[in-house]
């Protein structure tokens, strides 16, 4: 998966998990993450070597999976404000519509 989101589920994690792993052999291993640290270990290598994880607040990121009444917002947030936003200012600016703070375009 290309971009920043990409690089923090696919290789800094598994880092981090490969460091944990070497200074705590043996251990049992969890991860707990907020928001999209709960979706990005999706993306991770070895990601069967956690024992459990725990999402807080995490999406599925998919708008299918969204309740109906919060659908349309999604929608308009996914589809118009993040894709203008990153052609006029070059970052997402979700903190407009209180979804958030300013995310890098990519």
């Amino acid at each position: 998966m290309p971009g920043l989101a990409g690089e923090l589920g696919a290789n800094d994690l598994s880092a981090a998990l490969d460091e944990l792993m070497r200074q705590f052999p043996g251990a049992t291993y969890h991860l707990i993450g907020h928001s999209a640290g709960g979706q990005l270990p999706g993306l991770m290598q070895g990601a069967a070597r956690l024992s459990s994880l725990l999402a807080v607040a995490g999406s599925s990121g998919r708008l299918a999976n969204m309740p109906a009444n919060y659908r349309p917002r999604a929608e308009l947030f996914m589809r118009g404000i993040i894709p203008l936003s990153n052609a006029l200012t070059g970052v997402s600016r979700t903190d407009l519509v209180g979804m958030g703070g300013p995310l890098p375009a990519q």
